[in-house]
């Protein structure tokens, strides 16, 4: 999130990070009735109900800067394809702890894999899905 406000075109915007805690599913935190875009402006879901269907229009390959991303890096979610927090005990102690596994997605898949795509270890690098919650 501090990414997007230092790329002048986000800069001012809200965002939310698309990230389960214990017992509280990312989908809890965000709800929209608008579109869901990219910042290239390519549609990922028409709404909240399209982007937890289990399927996306179009990957969420391309970070805060434009630039596409490959699979390399997995995306931190513990989040189920409708929203939902992930089951166990998948989180790495919410976030905070580089000890266990987290449940990851990944950013080149249009399928449930785009945010349920399997555990890595707590202390990997991966990225974080992030969407505009205002203006």
């Amino acid at each position: 999130m501090q990414h997007a406000a230092g790329t002048g075109a986000l800069a001012g915007r809200k965002f939310i990070a698309w990230l389960s805690v214990n017992g509280v599913g990312a989908g809890d935190r965000l709800s929209s009735g608008f579109p869901f875009l990219r910042i290239d402006g390519q549609k990922i879901a028409n709404d909240f109900a399209d982007l937890t269907d289990a399927s996306i229009d179009f990957p969420i390959d391309v970070d805060e800067n434009g630039l596409t991303v490959d699979a390399t890096y997995k995306v931190w979610t513990g989040t189920k394809a409708d929203g939902t927090f992930g089951e166990g005990d998948i989180l790495c102690d919410d976030w905070m702890v580089p000890i266990g596994m987290g449940w990851v997605g990944n950013p080149t898949m249009t399928g449930y894999e785009w945010t349920d795509n399997g555990l890595v270890s707590c202390n990997a690098e991966a990225r974080l899905y992030c969407f505009q919650t205002g203006a």
